[in-house]
């Protein structure tokens, strides 16, 4: 078994604004033979938890350990499990696809228990898939992601390609004593390569954790508001508990966001002309065609018949002209429309509407698809 261990400066306020205590916390990546757990076998384990001396150093400890053999695994995943139980949040990136699933199955193998089993995972890939088109990336693999945040790798190799590596290293790791000066620098040259890929995948999550940043978008508290007469929109501004890596911005025809350190500006254009209210208990009201609008029955019955008709789910609505603001999900009402069927509809909104902290919230939400 081959170990090695390095300590890297960490920031952990990301975890901090996130609600998770960072000395519950270890990050870790696998390398396997193979995708499909039930013919391949884990090769490399390596994980990063706070260090002993973080008061004093502000650092992380990063560890790794390599089975030179297939009949290590067993002794691999014992230390790992073991070492896990120490922590009750576990992070990594896209694990909850692979890495869990996959290290559970090779304990299952070697009748080990499930090391997972009283922990709470937190998937970096997950907490950034929403924020995706928000952050311009066109891929969510960590290199990619890394390359978001101007990452610089030494590692020229992806898992795949070091399959190969590992599989000539073990074939030759056996022979030690009799290895040639050549045979020792090209297995060290592998062996290199194997845990620099690692290390650089736990180290990249580390910087990953920034992000978390953006998926503190919402709740959004201490919301404030104003109304900005040149552009005839609202903006609804408000402050993150941490910076973002990067500042971003994003337009379109419902809104403009934009997020640059901790300041969030979100602008909302108002649509200033008439809309219609929909009564969806349509069947219960007549339609006045020289009002053009729908009148209860209760009410309308009064009217002479030649001036009502039955209302149609399309004739339901009475008008209104206002100024109204988008919104996706029917959180505010009275909702308002252009057509019965149009997906988003409008609210007029209160003057204390900032006041409504969760329903705002739940409005932002949903207008900026931000989950």
């Amino acid at each position: 078994m081959k170990y090695e261990k390095h300590t890297v400066p960490f920031d952990e306020s990301y975890l901090i604004a996130a609600g998770t205590d960072p000395g519950n916390v270890i990050y870790f990546d696998i390398e396997t033979t193979g995708l499909n757990a039930d013919r391949s076998h884990i090769y490399l384990i390596g994980w990063a938890v706070r260090s002993a001396d973080f008061a004093l150093n502000g650092c992380w400890d990063t560890e790794q350990y390599l089975a030179e053999s297939a009949a290590e695994e067993r002794e691999l995943l014992k230390l790992f499990s073991d070492t896990l139980r120490q922590y009750s949040v576990i992070v990594q990136f896209n694990g909850d696809l692979f890495d869990i699933p996959f290290v559970r199955k090779r304990c299952g193998v070697h009748s080990l228990e499930d090391p997972f089993s009283e922990s709470t995972a937190i998937d970096l890939y997950k907490k950034l898939r929403p924020f995706k088109s928000l952050l311009g990336l066109t891929k969510l693999k960590q290199k990619s992601v890394e390359e978001f945040l101007n990452i610089q790798r030494r590692d020229p190799y992806n898992g795949g390609q070091l399959i190969d590596v590992y599989r000539l290293y073990r074939e030759n790791a056996s022979i030690k004593d009799d290895m040639s000066p050549e045979l020792l620098r090209t297995q060290k040259r592998r062996l290199d390569a194997l845990l620099l890929h690692n290390y650089e995948d736990v180290l990249g999550m580390l910087s990953l954790t920034s992000l978390l940043s953006y998926s503190l978008l919402f709740p959004a508290k201490d919301i404030r508001m104003e109304e900005a007469d040149v552009t005839d929109c609202i903006r609804v501004m408000y402050t993150l508990p941490v910076r973002v890596p990067v500042p971003v911005h994003d337009r379109n025809k419902l809104y403009e966001l934009s997020v640059d350190g901790d300041e969030v500006c979100i602008t909302i254009p108002y649509f200033r002309g008439t809309l219609k209210h929909y009564f969806s208990d349509w069947k219960n009201y007549f339609y006045l065609p020289e009002e053009d609008a729908a009148m209860h029955k209760s009410v309308a019955s009064f009217v002479d018949a030649g001036h009502r008709e039955k209302a149609k789910a399309d004739t339901a609505y009475v008008k209104k002209t206002s100024g109204f603001l988008p919104q996706k999900d029917a959180v505010f009402a009275p909702e308002f429309k252009r057509k019965r069927k149009d997906k988003i509809s409008w609210f007029e909104p209160a003057k204390d509407l900032a006041s409504d902290a969760e329903s705002v919230n739940r409005w932002l939400q949903s207008l900026t698809g931000f989950a």
